[in-house]
Protein backbone atom coordinates (compact mmCIF):
# COMPACT_ATOMS: atom_id res chain seq x y z
CA UNK A 1 0.00 0.00 0.00
CA UNK A 2 1.11 3.55 -0.65
CA UNK A 3 0.99 4.42 3.05
CA UNK A 4 3.87 2.11 3.89
CA UNK A 5 6.01 3.34 1.00
CA UNK A 6 5.59 6.97 2.12
CA UNK A 7 5.00 6.48 5.85
CA UNK A 8 7.72 8.80 7.16
CA UNK A 9 6.39 11.78 5.19
CA UNK A 10 2.73 11.00 5.92
CA UNK A 11 3.40 10.51 9.64
CA UNK A 12 5.31 13.79 9.80
CA UNK A 13 2.38 15.77 8.36
CA UNK A 14 -0.74 13.89 9.50
CA UNK A 15 -2.40 12.05 12.36
CA UNK A 16 -3.55 8.77 10.77
CA UNK A 17 -6.31 6.51 12.06
CA UNK A 18 -7.78 3.32 10.67
CA UNK A 19 -11.34 1.99 10.93
CA UNK A 20 -11.64 -1.67 11.92
CA UNK A 21 -14.73 -3.53 13.18
CA UNK A 22 -16.65 -0.35 13.95
CA UNK A 23 -13.83 1.43 15.79
CA UNK A 24 -11.39 4.18 14.81
CA UNK A 25 -7.89 3.47 16.15
CA UNK A 26 -4.35 4.74 15.72
CA UNK A 27 -2.94 3.47 12.45
CA UNK A 28 -0.88 0.27 12.64
CA UNK A 29 1.22 -0.33 9.52
CA UNK A 30 0.88 -4.11 9.92
CA UNK A 31 -2.94 -4.13 9.94
CA UNK A 32 -5.57 -3.97 7.18
CA UNK A 33 -8.35 -1.41 7.64
CA UNK A 34 -11.77 -0.84 6.13
CA UNK A 35 -11.13 2.93 5.90
CA UNK A 36 -8.58 5.60 6.82
CA UNK A 37 -8.77 9.13 8.10
CA UNK A 38 -5.95 11.68 8.01
CA UNK A 39 -5.90 14.93 9.98
CA UNK A 40 -3.28 17.64 9.69
CA UNK A 41 -0.97 17.90 12.69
Amino acid sequence: MGFNANWHEINRLFIVQGFDRGVWEDFDREKNYEAFILRAK
